[in-house]
């Protein structure tokens, strides 16, 4: 089978669709990612997939025969696996087929489609989330040449507009949510939960926002440590929170724990220390990390990824001339997909052609070695290439316009007039599309 046959689809949620209560519920971990896309590549007919599971998004992208039978498939085993109901999965999923499933990917890729425009993050999410998949084998050629080709349409909207320059992340975003709760930052104590990427960038923007106390929590102390010697702060344990956080006036926790970190009988002994001082949790970690009921208790005030629409909006508004150009880049990223796709249709009927005339030319040139039983082998060799060069020379403006017709989405024509102008039997070309 070729991947003419296959059908691009997508199933997902996003920071737009789905609230991060069910995001959340909606994640495929690491863990569980070999024994989720197996149930899905059980499928009788040929099925490729990638997972893409970030904080913002949870996404399904397949290549296979039949899109309208994998679909049902894709919500059943994922709500299923991760014990959501299909009804409550459907009010906030999107799908999208073939040509919008192709330019959903590339904008997810060049990061049009992030809460934060042109963050970069998404384009190494992305790239791991191909080579695990690829990785597991539950890639084949198509989806290959899909992600591939993101990938490069990735590489020059990055090369080629100003989508990510100056661009801000999560947790720049996180930083400007505190300043606006908070006014100015100097004279705050910030405590920091998880030292991984995001409690690192958020370090850097809190230093730049002027705030010179700092103290962090981890679950080992070496990560820590590291941190809080390169911001001039305090290192603790995950198991000191209770104690030691009451000193802080803002937290902001991103770690990748798939447990609650912070909880609300936690944070109720913290405000008893601090004697009704408020407290400003802001929660970028996904699944979270701090229980959404400490926003129950007096002065307590916690904000979440999705609350950062503010200086999302902002971020959209200085980058709006980026993402037009980003976009006339994808569409042209598309087209190209869309056009090596649609070749596909016509490549075993072109290979059928000239394995055909390759034989006649073969046979005609040995009925002649035959005749001429006197010719040298450097004639007889002579005599090949010419054969060689003319057969290329007869079949190349046929089989480029067969191939052009079917980039125009004209291949099942093109198919029909290469069987009936070359007189190719039908039993063999499908039979060479099935291999």
């Amino acid at each position: 089978m070729t991947s003419a046959h296959l059908h691009s689809l997508v199933l997902g949620v996003n920071h737009r669709t789905c609230p991060v209560e069910l995001r959340e519920k909606l994640q495929i971990g690491k863990d569980s990612l070999a024994d989720f896309v197996n149930k899905i590549t059980m499928h009788p007919d040929k099925t490729e997939i990638v997972i893409l599971s970030t904080c913002n998004r949870t996404e399904l992208y397949a290549a296979t025969e039949n899109p309208d039978e994998l679909l049902p498939k894709l919500y059943s085993v994922w709500t299923e696996h991760c014990n959501v109901s299909q009804d409550e999965l459907k009010k906030h999923a999107y799908q999208y087929f073939h040509g919008e499933a192709i330019r959903h990917l590339l904008r997810v890729v060049c990061s049009l489609d992030s809460l934060v425009l042109g963050e970069a993050q998404i384009f190494g999410q992305v790239k791991e989330a191909y080579a695990q998949c690829r990785d597991l084998g539950c890639l084949g050629f198509y989806m290959n040449h899909l992600f591939q080709s993101a990938m490069t349409a990735g590489k020059r909207v990055r090369s080629e507009t100003s989508i990510n320059q100056g661009a801000v992340s999560i947790s720049y975003a996180a930083v400007e949510l505190a300043k606006k709760v908070m006014g100015d930052l100097s004279d705050k104590s910030v405590a920091l939960i998880g030292t991984g990427e995001m409690g690192e960038l958020a370090a850097q923007h809190l230093k730049k926002a002027g705030v010179k106390q700092f103290v962090i929590f981890n679950r080992s102390p070496a990560g820590a440590e590291k941190l809080a010697a390169a911001y001039d702060g305090q290192f603790f344990l995950l198991d000191d929170l209770e104690e030691k956080l009451d000193q802080c006036d803002i937290v902001i926790s991103a770690t990748g724990s798939p447990l609650i970190v912070v909880n609300k009988k936690q944070i109720q002994a913290v405000m008893r220390k601090r004697q009704g001082t408020a407290l400003f949790l802001i929660d970028i970690a996904l699944p979270r990390d701090i229980e959404a009921s400490v926003n129950e208790i007096n002065n307590v005030f916690l904000f979440t990824i999705d609350d950062l629409k503010d200086v999302v909006d902002q971020n959209f508004n200085a980058r709006r001339s980026a993402a037009e150009n980003a976009q006339i880049i994808i569409e042209s990223e598309a087209k190209h997909i869309e056009s090596w796709y649609y070749s596909l249709n016509v490549v075993p009927i072109v290979k059928l052609m000239r394995e055909k005339y390759q034989q006649i030319a073969e046979n005609e040139l040995e009925k002649h070695l035959n005749i001429n039983g006197t010719l040298s082998d450097t004639e007889i060799e002579a005599l090949k290439k010419f054969s060689h060069s003319l057969m290329n020379k007869f079949l190349h403006d046929p089989s480029t316009q067969l191939k052009k017709m079917a980039e125009m989405g004209e291949g099942d024509l093109a198919g029909h007039f290469a069987r009936t102008l070359f007189m190719l039997d039908l039993k063999d070309s499908d039979e060479q599309r099935q291999t």
